[in-house]
């Protein structure tokens, strides 16, 4: 999600993000109405991109996508693969980028149906440390957690599905959390209970210690 959002601000392009858990078919198809000669007609929605009011060029983001009812996996076969619904269609400049989670990742995902799968093409990204190092340093990542996690690059995303009652599992997202919370100085005490919420027990009493050594170093330039 977070990807997709940086390439369209560095594109500078307008981002439309649709998350299909949230919305049902006729919030897409809009809804029906009676014309003038007695015919159904839709009402067009501003979900979705229009070349006078979004532009004529943009991404348009369907994010959760197999988070949502097998209705709404349906309800996109025609925008997808027609790049249209109903009597809208979407301006040439408009890309159609679509994500998910991985049944395996144990979140709330349907599977994808077979008609709608075969109108992507599927890409499964992996996590680099080197790509995120240089992203961390852009986006104001604390230089203790870019440190630590380069010192243990298998904390970086370690996400177990079978780790019982333990909610916390580090990732991008929660060391993110993690260097909010070493930026914001709270109390030593306070902050190692946010920590470990943050990345779970294993990786946190782990940070929390690489800190404490790193704060007894002494200064570089000296």
């Amino acid at each position: 999600s977070s990807v997709v959002a940086e390439a369209a601000q560095s594109l500078h392009i307008p981002l439309i993000d649709l998350r299909l858990s949230q919305i049902e078919p006729v919030d897409l198809r809009g809804i029906p109405t009676v014309d003038k000669k007695g015919y159904t007609d839709f009402a067009r929605s501003k979900l979705l991109p229009s070349e006078e009011i979004h532009g004529p060029e943009g991404i348009l983001f369907l994010d959760e996508i197999t988070s949502g009812d097998l209705s709404m996996q349906a309800a996109g076969y025609q925008l997808i693969n027609d790049r249209k619904l109903g009597d809208h269609c979407l301006p040439d400049g408009w890309l159609i980028i679509a994500a998910s989670n991985r049944e395996e990742d144990r979140g709330i995902v349907n599977r994808m149906v077979a008609p709608l799968a075969n109108r992507f093409t599927h890409l499964q990204y992996d996590l680099d440390l080197k790509d995120w190092t240089v992203w961390a340093a852009s986006a104001g990542i604390n230089p203790l957690v870019v440190g630590f996690l380069n010192f243990r690059p298998n904390y970086l995303h370690a996400f177990n599905p079978d780790r019982g009652a333990e909610m916390a599992f580090p990732s991008p997202r929660s060391w993110e959390a993690v260097s909010n919370w070493v930026d914001l100085g709270v109390d030593p005490e306070d902050e190692l209970e946010l920590v470990l919420g943050a990345v779970g027990t294993e990786a946190g009493t782990e940070f929390t210690g690489y800190r404490r050594v790193a704060s007894e170093l002494p200064d570089i330039s000296d």
